[in-house]
Formats: C-alpha cells, structure tokens, sequence
C-alpha cells in the first residue's frame, strides 16, 4: 500500500502497524473468537448483508446509513480521523470522498478479512495516500494520546465492553475533538420480563438467517447494548460535552433502535 511522505510521517508518529496481520493475542486486544468467527465468514458478503439487515430494522440502506451518520458532525480540511471497526472501509471511503482536503483517515479493526475486503476497496477508489488501515481492536488503540480531531465507530459498539472503548477513545482525541458513534440501541421494553420473553423469540428469528458464528457473536453483545438515555448519562459522566443523539425507529416493537451519538472532548 503506498502512502504519500507526510501521511507516513503522520503514522509513524503513531506508532502503528497497518495491514491485515491477525492480533498474536485476543485477550489483550480485547477480541473474541466468535467476533473473528463471524466476521471472517461474512467479510466477501459484508455490505450486501448490512444493507439487508438495515432495511429490515430501519428502513435504509447501510450506503444512506453511512451517509446520515457522517451528516451529523462536521467535516473539514486538515481533519485527523479514526474510525474503529472500519469493517471494509465504508466510513473512511465516504469520509474521503466529502473532503478531499482532509489529513488522513485510519480505519482500525480486529479481524483481518474485513481488513482485507477494505483495502481492495481502498485501491479501486485510489484513497491510498488519504487512508490506512491498521489490524487492531479499540480497547487498546495503537496510538499515542490526542492525535485524532474525530474518532468514529460505526455499528460495531456492542461487540466491544464500552467503558474500555470510550476510555481509548477518549485518550486519542485531542482537546475539542469529536466522538461520532453509532449502534444498535436497546429498547426500554427489553428491560422488562416481558422483553426478555420476547427478545427470545427475536434471537430465534433471526437465528434462522444467522449462521452460527454470527448468532454466537450478538448473543455475546446482548448485555453491551445501552438505551440513548443510558448512553447520554454515561457519556455526561466520563466528561463529555455537546452530547447528541438521533434516533432510528425500529420497525417492529421488538426490533432496537439504531443509535447516532455524538459528544465533544471539552477543549482545552
């Protein structure tokens, strides 16, 4: 993959490594193996299945989806971005082609199949020296404190403890930076015994479509999921300013919401 010198110079300061080599550990990165399972055996058909499944939960396509995700904060020349769980680069890709002037966009994820399918899109938009893409897991980032003005994470939330992630994420962003968030929310109703009769009926429902690995893996995620108002107070408490949150109805009354949360580092 080639990079233009002050986009190397950039990452080297950093200190981290690009390309779709697979973490030695998954306990100190934070992953699990049902995560890599399930996303290794979905990476060839990855956007095809996101458009599928938010059509069936929201009513949009994950191109619009990206889309209204990116609307919500403010893109500008000279920009330093991070997007955790980049998947096959959706977010940079779009990040790019909004703002051709931006510094540089790194697009970090766990599994090296994803990573893979990412930087052959990469190439085909010729956003080489505009985007890198770096194995990794985002509760434990590779890179030093304060280097990204915007730090991302799209759809990948739940599968990832939140108080770790927001932590790493917090310690990246520099004084006045943007965290930009989006994911499935919980419904209240799931709170309830009821709800969780239901939300049993719901995993057998879309167990029928999951294979296995990938009904293991957000089963696994169920307990990571949070409310917008839990997300709101959490976010207030860790000291985050300008808090936003969007939400994207369910179809049905069991199906979650999607979530687009934003919130400010106070500046300095």
């Amino acid at each position: 993959m080639a990079f233009s010198k002050p986009l190397k110079s950039a990452f080297g300061a950093f200190g981290a490594r690009s390309g779709a080599a697979e973490p030695k550990d998954l306990k100190s990165t934070g992953g699990t193996q049902a995560v890599l399972d399930a996303f290794t055996e979905l990476a060839p058909q990855y956007e095809a299945t996101m458009d599928h499944e938010l059509e069936l939960l929201w009513r949009i396509s994950y191109r619009e989806f990206v889309g209204r995700f990116l609307d919500t904060v403010p893109l500008y020349d000279g920009a330093r971005i991070l997007d955790v769980a980049t998947g096959t680069a959706m977010i940079p890709l779009e990040v790019t082609h909004r703002t051709p002037g931006i510094s540089h966009v790194v697009g970090l994820d766990i599994t090296p199949a994803m990573l893979t399918c990412g930087q052959e899109n990469v190439r085909a938009a010729n956003q080489s020296s505009k985007i890198r893409l770096v194995c990794g897991s985002g509760m434990t980032l590779p890179f030093g404190a304060g280097v990204f003005d915007l730090v991302t994470c799209g759809l990948g939330m739940h599968h990832m403890y939140a108080e770790q992630l927001i932590s790493q994420m917090k310690r990246v962003l520099c004084p006045g930076g943007w965290l930009l968030m989006a994911d499935v929310g919980a419904a209240p109703i799931w709170r309830s015994i009821f709800g969780k009769l239901g939300l049993a009926v719901l995993f057998l429902y879309f167990g029928l479509t999951f294979s296995r690995a990938r009904l293991r893996a957000e089963m696994d995620a169920f307990d990571n999921l949070r409310t917008a108002p839990e997300w709101r107070d959490y976010l207030a408490a860790e000291g985050f300013t300008d808090i936003s949150i969007t939400e994207l109805a369910g179809q049905r009354k069991f199906f979650p919401s999607g979530l687009l949360i934003k919130a400010r580092i106070k500046p300095a």
